[in-house]
C-alpha cells in the first residue's frame, strides 16, 4: 500500500468539513424542532385564550408577539376570523348552504366563529444557518396552522 501525503491531507480536510457540517446540521435540526414545538405550544395557548375570552386584547397580542420572537427560529403570525354565513342553495331550492366568510375585524369574536392562526418561520437559528451554508440546504418553511371554533 502506498502512502500519499496529498491524499491524506485531502482526506483529513474532507473529514473535518464533514464532521463540522454534520455537527452543525444536527445541532440546527435540534434547535429548529425545539423552537417549532415551543411555538406550537405558544400558538395553541393563544388560541385557547381567545376561545375562552372571545376577544384579542392588546396585551394578549403583545405576549404572543414576544413569544413569536423569543425562540431560535423567529416566526411571523397571521390571525384570521371566519364567521358562519347561511345562504340559499342555488341548486336545491328551499335548502341552505353554510359557508365560512373571512372578515376584517379579528379583535372580537362571537360564539360559533372560527379563529385561524398561521405562523410562518422568518429566520433560522445560527447552527441551522451554518449547516445550510455548508450543505446548500433550502430554507424550511413549515407553517404552524391552528384553527378552532369559539364557544
Amino acid at each position: 500500500m502506498r502512502f500519499s501525503i496529498p491524499g491524506v491531507a485531502l482526506a483529513v480536510i474532507l473529514y473535518a468539513i464533514e464532521f463540522l457540517g454534520f455537527t452543525f446540521y444536527v445541532a440546527g435540526a435540534h434547535q429548529y424542532i425545539t423552537s417549532y414545538h415551543a411555538m406550537l405550544n405558544e400558538t395553541r395557548d393563544f388560541v385557547d385564550d381567545v376561545i375562552d375570552t372571545k376577544e384579542i386584547t392588546p396585551q394578549m397580542l403583545e405576549e404572543f408577539n414576544i413569544a413569536l420572537a423569543s425562540h431560535e427560529v423567529v416566526y411571523s403570525a397571521e390571525i384570521f376570523r371566519f364567521i358562519r354565513t347561511v345562504n340559499p342553495d342555488p341548486v336545491h331550492p328551499g335548502q341552505t348552504v353554510t359557508i365560512w366568510t373571512l372578515v376584517d375585524d379579528s379583535t372580537t369574536f362571537n360564539s360559533g366563529d372560527r379563529i385561524q392562526v398561521i405562523c410562518t418561520p422568518v429566520s433560522v437559528g445560527p447552527y441551522q444557518a451554518i449547516a445550510r451554508s455548508f450543505l446548500r440546504l433550502p430554507a424550511d418553511n413549515t407553517k404552524i396552522v391552528k384553527t378552532a371554533r369559539i364557544r
